[in-house]
């Protein structure tokens, strides 16, 4: 039957499944029913505007469901980052800020006593001196791809050592 044919009770009846893959696969885990609400929105919008000419319906309901529900993201996103005040618990991160750095330097100490001269230059840069892997390189006169590398041996062997700490 034709998409155009079908009454839009049938249209969400045969792609809610989809509306639903595309929450989960953007991590929605939060007011999942307004953005159900959101996709089936666009999934009407997609009806109204869908041409045949354009290929199948179901890419490009994809297409329009998606692109709306991550529009509806990043305004949130937005306007929580805008609106966000200062919460009381924060006030005692500002006053106290360099004794917090110094006890996450003893705790990544602890964790890291594992890893490499590099790997811990890695960790030294990105967690603490919260440093992206090009600035890192530039630092140490290494590729890229070898800060890369650093990075990949350190995540596994810190999983190691969380996984051994936590059983």
């Amino acid at each position: 039957m034709e998409i155009k044919q079908m009454t839009f009770e049938e249209i969400v009846e045969q792609h809610q499944p989809l509306v639903l893959k595309i929450i989960n696969s953007l991590c929605i885990y939060k007011e999942r029913d307004v953005y159900l609400q959101i996709g089936l929105v666009a999934l009407w919008e997609a009806q109204k505007r869908y041409n045949p000419d354009m290929g199948a319906f179901s890419t490009f309901a994809y297409i329009t469901i998606k692109g709306r529900i991550q529009t509806f993201l990043t305004k949130e996103t937005t306007y929580y980052d805008r609106h966000q005040g200062v919460k009381k618990e924060s006030y005692f991160d500002i006053v106290d800020e360099r004794s917090s750095i110094l006890l996450n330097e003893d705790i990544l100490e602890i964790y890291c006593s594992e890893l490499s001269e590099n790997q811990r230059k890695w960790v030294k840069g990105k967690i603490i001196e919260d440093k992206t892997s090009k600035e890192i390189a530039l630092e140490h006169g290494v590729s890229l791809e070898k800060v890369k590398s650093w990075r990949r041996e350190a995540v596994k062997k810190l999983r190691k050592t969380m996984i051994n700490t936590l059983s």
